[in-house]
């Protein structure tokens, strides 16, 4: 375990192990296991008890025990984006204390540690620890609670309780009536309104600190000022309040975010599953969009969609008095119901966010759209798992949408329903019913849908799914919607090939195809923000491509729609996001390759179990990808760029001079089928940074272009371009920026691109493009030559592009460093403002002694590179590459 950063609170206890720049690789993908382990390689920087460790595995019960004193026990694994949150309560006399415990926070996929948290409490004495009048305290009722609250008697009817629990709690003076009783409002726009109680007077025996014996109760109460809200107590077992804060009461419901496969991380948890193993997956969500309530009863009926019981079997809806709470068990019609809600009112809300206006997207339907959660399709009674799209009357929109089951198995008195499975529901919404408005039909000439590519792509991005299976499309459901998205060209599973048979299995060929392209925008990034953008920008294409298609358009052929999604991407991307605009034309030659890799576009007398042919020219600059379009998460490091001080054509890069004339050449190739000609090369430069945006930040060469020799069909040597004249104005490190264009292949910005583009979506997303902000820094005179020359090449971070954002930075560096616990150091994370720009100059933080450090065996490669990614709002936005170079002394 290294280069973690422990903070330490004023008693000396360790209280927060922050592992961001190294995560800690446990040995095993059990969650509760990799938690043992980590607790117990943290032991002594955590105080930890050897038998704390040991029960930490075993779940928490609460259950009274007088002669147990502090321990530790597992609490819960709580999902969260891209991982998940491992808890440990601390125990007294097999009580929790509240709020006490330690929790782990897990990235997954592989499961690396992050960070770790302490708040237990290590000098604990509990008096009077009494079970009979803990007991009591649990019994209260409405009028005793009341009572002891010292509420007045006209309260008693209105007062209601909602569950308890024994806890020991640690009193805070400055706590009692809340934790708002801490903020400061006074002179804030929209000062919050705390409501509290006139709580009594505390007994002598409560004391500042001191762990009492107590019970966490929660109850509803209404009063004339705040109407009815939900409240939590802290009642200690002789009767006195500890503490008591009001929740704001809102339209609340429980519905499973995803499929419970991938919540509970295994594919053990199936439809049959009890309500023992379901409830515990769901969530409390705000449900959006809700009309007010009728009568004092809040129906499941909103903006975009309304839960009505229109087809047997005969199931109504549920209703809710205030509190508005639709929380049911998993296994229940009303839960159905809740997830039905949410997931199609979630899915027109995504298609609004993607920029669209859903009323003009959607024009033959009406809002809100009618869903039945427990309708039929093929029965008289629904008895089936199955869900269905229809059209209107007009036959040029979605007429309603039905739900059935997800299992028949103990459908009588616990039915399980498919509304709860959100992939089940983009499948229909994303699939069938973005077809009717578009193309008065439920289904693609060529395949099913592309349902199945918006339950795979949208889901993507957060999975926690940690079965080791990320393409199985419909995991919860795989029993009886067993379709993948990773099927396989020489299996049959080309366009073109056997299994290309329409429906269903050519669904899954193009689900494979355009989960590919997300999987290049950024899908396989380990960042989740990139990831998330992947997914928006996928999606936003086939909503995009399907607008543009009519009732005589509808595709019949694969080739057809991927014509359909190119022209998608030759429209500006305009999120419902304010700071948000993504100029068009970045993504047309990956959504190409994505179906090439797939078998289109296949040469005539191929077989159809092979891949298709690259474009008849396609010229590139190899950035490490071949030209390809594999997802890389540093596009600056093309080393086919490089420079020399005279114009010899030698193939090693020199280090720049500023203030006179410096030679750069490029290499240039063809992996089309055909001799490329009218070869053009341009160069650019420009001070290194990140933010780059062009064409605002690149500045054409002296020689700002040079034509090329014609290149020979599937060229993979190519030839050597240059020199190209150029004056840099920064020693050593300037950004170097080439495109290549030829006849029938021309680069994006020459054409494709007309509005300014950051270099992130730009370079990456073709092959003509290549970019190095490489710059080799002193190896050869041991560290403190490394070090200095580091900071002599600082770079600049530029925001053209946005409004306000967060920078932040990660770093690698080699090895031979990081295992003698050197760091790079880099500013804290800080806001830019719109066309603002910051110098940086990294540096390297000393940890032990390197001896003969002078890298007189490194071979060129990562290894030795100092790479230090540059992240926009939690999302990468470029770089800075420093290698490493033994024979360079000054």
């Amino acid at each position: 375990m290294n280069n973690y950063q422990i903070w330490q609170d004023d008693q000396g206890f360790t209280r927060l192990l922050n592992h961001n720049q190294e995560p800690v690789s446990v040995r095993t993908e059990q969650p509760l296991e990799m938690a043992r382990q980590y607790l117990t390689d943290v032991a002594e920087l955590y105080h930890l008890e050897p038998q704390w460790i040991k029960n930490c595995i075993i779940p928490l019960k609460s259950i009274f025990n007088p002669t147990e004193r502090a321990s530790l026990y597992y609490n819960e694994i709580k999902e969260v984006k891209g991982g998940s949150v491992i808890s440990f309560s601390q125990t007294y006399a097999g009580i929790p204390v509240w709020s006490a415990g330690l929790t782990l926070v897990v990235r997954n996929n592989p499961g690396r540690i992050l960070s770790s948290t302490n708040t237990l409490f290590f000098k604990m004495e509990v008096p009077k620890l009494d079970g009979d009048a803990l007991k009591k305290i649990l019994q209260l009722d409405g009028v005793s609670l009341a009572k002891v609250l010292g509420l007045d008697t006209h309260f008693i009817d209105t007062i209601r309780i909602n569950g308890n629990r024994p806890v020991v709690y640690c009193y805070d003076n400055k706590k009692r009536f809340g934790t708002h009783a801490l903020e400061e409002t006074k002179g804030i726009a929209f000062d919050e309104f705390h409501p509290s109680l006139p709580l009594p007077e505390l007994g002598q025996n409560i004391v500042q600190g001191g762990f009492y014996l107590a019970v966490e109760m929660l109850f509803s109460l209404t009063q004339k000022k705040s109407g009815r809200l939900n409240w939590r107590a802290i009642i200690t077992t002789d009767g006195q309040v500890l503490y008591c804060e009001a929740a704001i009461d809102n339209v609340t419901g429980q519905i499973f975010r995803t499929d419970p496969s991938t919540l509970s991380g295994s594919l053990a948890t199936v439809p049959d599953s009890t309500n023992a193993t379901l409830n515990p997956l769901r969530s409390s969500v705000t449900l959006p969009g809700l009309v007010a309530p009728v009568g004092g009863q809040q129906s499941l009926t909103g903006e975009f969609v309304r839960i009505s019981d229109v087809e047997a079997f005969t199931v109504a809806p549920p209703a809710t008095a205030s509190p508005f709470d639709f929380s049911y068990d998993a296994r229940t019609n009303n839960f159905a119901a809740v997830n039905a809600y949410y997931h199609c009112d979630a899915f027109f809300r995504m298609v609004r966010d993607r920029g669209f206006t859903v009323s003009t997207y959607f024009n033959g339907t009406t809002f809100p759209l009618t869903v039945d959660h427990r309708g039929r399709f093929g029965t008289a009674d629904g008895i089936e798992i199955n869900a269905s799209c229809s059209g209107t009357v007009g036959i040029d929109g979605i007429s309603m949408v039905d739900f059935e089951l997800a299992t028949t198995v103990d459908n009588a008195a616990n039915p399980m329903g498919i509304a709860c499975d959100w992939r089940v529901v983009l499948h229909e919404l994303g699939g069938h019913g973005i077809l009717w408005d578009h193309v008065s039909h439920p289904n693609f000439g060529f395949a099913h849908s592309a349902g199945d590519s918006f339950a795979s792509i949208l889901n993507d991005p957060e999975t926690t799914f940690t079965g080791a299976d990320r393409f199985l499309t419909f995991p919860w459901v795989s029993a009886v919607i067993n379709r993948r998205h990773d099927r396989a060209v020489a299996a049959g599973w080309g366009w073109g090939g056997a299994n290309d048979s329409g429906g269903y299995n050519s669904e899954q060929v193009l689900n494979t195809t355009l989960f590919r392209v997300y999987r290049s925008l950024g899908g396989d990034s380990a960042n989740l923000g990139r990831r998330q953008l992947a997914a928006n920008f996928t999606t936003y294409l086939i909503l995009k491509a399907v607008e543009s298609l009519t009732p005589l358009s509808n595709p019949a052929n694969a080739t057809a729609f991927e014509h359909a999604l190119e022209s998608a991407d030759g429209f500006d991307f305009d999120p419902v996001n304010p700071s948000a605009h993504y100029e068009s034309g970045a993504y047309y030659k990956v959504i190409r390759w994505a179906f090439e890799k797939q078998g289109l576009f296949r040469a005539a007398g191929t077989p159809n179990t092979s891949e298709g042919a690259p474009p008849a020219v396609d010229v590139y600059i190899n950035d490490g990808r071949n030209g390809e379009y594999t997802f890389q998460p540093t596009h600056w490091n093309c080393t086919d760029i490089w420079n020399r001080l005279v114009a010899d054509g030698g193939a090693d890069h020199e280090d720049p001079i500023t203030a006179q004339t410096n030679y750069a050449y490029v290499r240039i190739k063809n992996r089309g089928t055909s001799v490329a000609t009218n070869v053009v090369v341009k160069g650019f430069h420009a001070l290194p940074g990140v933010g780059l945006v062009y064409p605002t930040d690149w500045i054409p060469m002296a020689t700002p272009q040079l034509n090329a020799p014609n290149i020979a069909a599937n060229d993979a040597v190519g030839v050597v371009v240059g020199p190209f004249e150029w004056v840099p104005s920064q020693v050593g490190h300037e950004c170097m920026f080439f495109s290549v264009s030829a006849n029938g292949d021309p680069s994006n910005i020459d054409g494709r691109i007309t509005g300014a583009i950051p270099e992130w979506r730009l370079v990456p997303n073709d092959n003509n493009l290549a970019q190095r902000n490489v710059t080799p820094v002193a190896g050869g005179l041991g560290i403190r030559g490394l070090l200095i020359s580091l900071a002599n090449h600082p770079f600049w971070i530029r925001n053209h592009e946005r409004e306000r954002v967060k920078v932040s930075f990660q770093a690698t560096i080699p090895a031979i460093l990081s295992e003698s616990r050197w760091v790079a150091s880099l500013p804290r994370p800080f806001t830019l403002a719109f066309n603002e720009e910051r110098q940086i100059t990294p540096k390297l933080v000393k940890g032990r002694a390197i001896k003969n450090f002078n890298f007189r065996d490194i071979r060129f490669g990562s290894n030795y590179n100092i790479t230090i990614t540059v992240l926009f709002d939690g999302v990468p936005y470029g770089g800075m590459t420093y290698r490493i170079d033994p024979h360079i002394k000054e």
